[in-house]
């Protein structure tokens, strides 16, 4: 046998291995992708409803104002999420579970206020959202304050 043919028997091997490591990857990236399109699918759905029962167009701007300025900030929050991986394969997985995080707290807000709207009534009060709901536990990841392998808190007993 000819070195040639050992080296690229290794290389075949090599790419093999690779494409079988990455594999499982690409899967990881596809379901939280999913899952964040599920989410966001419905927080649309909860901020229309919401939209629908505010009682006038200044309630309405003020809510548009409000969830535009935390959409800018779950993005912001979860690119810096993805930087953590520096480049990484991981980057994309952190930046869709910290997006899909954020988006189910939203949704909790949103859910809130639609309770405390009154239905079309003048000088219905909502509560206030907050703009940036970080989730903790990528932020203690991101300050060493936690093992990366430890239960999310909510999983605690």
């Amino acid at each position: 046998m000819s070195r040639n043919y050992l080296a690229d028997v290794a290389l075949v091997k090599c790419a093999a291995l690779l494409i079988w490591l990455l594999i499982p990857v690409a899967q990881i990236h596809a379901q939280t992708r999913a899952d964040f399109k599920q989410a966001d699918a419905e927080l649309n759905k909860t901020y229309q409803a919401l939209l629908a029962k505010l009682p006038d167009a200044a309630s309405k701007q003020k809510l548009k104002e409000k969830q535009r300025a935390w959409i800018t900030s779950r993005d912001v929050e979860a690119a810096s999420a993805a930087d953590e991986a520096r480049g990484g394969s991981m980057a994309p997985t952190l930046r869709y579970e910290t997006m899909t995080h954020l988006t189910r707290e939203r949704i909790k807000e949103l859910e809130a206020m639609l309770e405390g709207a009154a239905p079309n009534k003048k000088g219905a009060s909502m509560p206030e959202p907050s703009v940036s709901s970080a989730p903790t536990r990528f932020l203690q990841i991101r300050n060493g304050n936690i093992n990366r392998r430890a239960r999310r808190p909510e999983q605690r007993s």
